[in-house]
This record gives C-alpha cells, sequence and structure tokens, in this order.
C-alpha cells in the first residue's frame, strides 16, 4: 500500500492505492511506522488516491498530529478533484498543506 523514497532529503511517502477507507484505513495506519525515520520534512504522495472516506480523513488527520508531535512537517499532494473536493467541503485544507504535484511541495520547503 506504502512506498518511500527520498528527494532532497525530503521524505517522500507514496499511497499505491486507489482509495484510502475503511478498508484500506488499518493497512495505512500500520505500514506508515515503517516509513518515519529521521527526516524532519515529509510528502505524502496520494496522486493514485481517487476516494477518500470519513476513515482515511481521520487517518490523515492522525497522521498529521504524529509528524507534529516528533517536530516533522508535512505537505500533501493531491490532483484528484473528486478527493480535493472532498478536502474542501470538511476544510481539511486548513489543517494540512495541499499541492498539486511533489515538486510544488519540495519547492515550498526549500
Amino acid at each position: 500500500m506504502l512506498s518511500f523514497s527520498k528527494k532532497n532529503d525530503i521524505g517522500i511517502i507514496k499511497v499505491n492505492n486507489e482509495q484510502l477507507d475503511a478498508d484500506t484505513v488499518d493497512l495505512f495506519r500500520k505500514q506508515i511506522p515503517n516509513h518515519i525515520n529521521d527526516h524532519h520534512q515529509y510528502i505524502l504522495d496520494m496522486k493514485s488516491v481517487n476516494f477518500i472516506d470519513s476513515s482515511g480523513l481521520g487517518a490523515l488527520l492522525h497522521l498529521h498530529r504524529t509528524f507534529e508531535f516528533k517536530g516533522c512537517k508535512m505537505k500533501v499532494v493531491i490532483n484528484e478533484p473528486q478527493v480535493l473536493s472532498i478536502f474542501r467541503l470538511v476544510k481539511i485544507t486548513e489543517v494540512l498543506d495541499i499541492y498539486p504535484s511533489i515538486k510544488d511541495a519540495i519547492d515550498d520547503f526549500e
């Protein structure tokens, strides 16, 4: 479900699943700790996600709080209009930094 890479000393966690919902959120939560290491800046690449429900939103907020607690920053990459509209509807865009591309997120870190 997740893969990890690094660019410019920024950890990039890629969600390799089309859905982040009640059926997949447990696996997401189990795999995330494996990808949090000594980086202080992370990008959650959700370009593959085309559906998210309240369970998925809750998992993202939990991840955001976890990163804040560890003194890390997280940016989220989304380019699926339906997912982005859900984020705007529930105002999660006021909590998470959302970008249309990894390049835009990296540029904002620098």
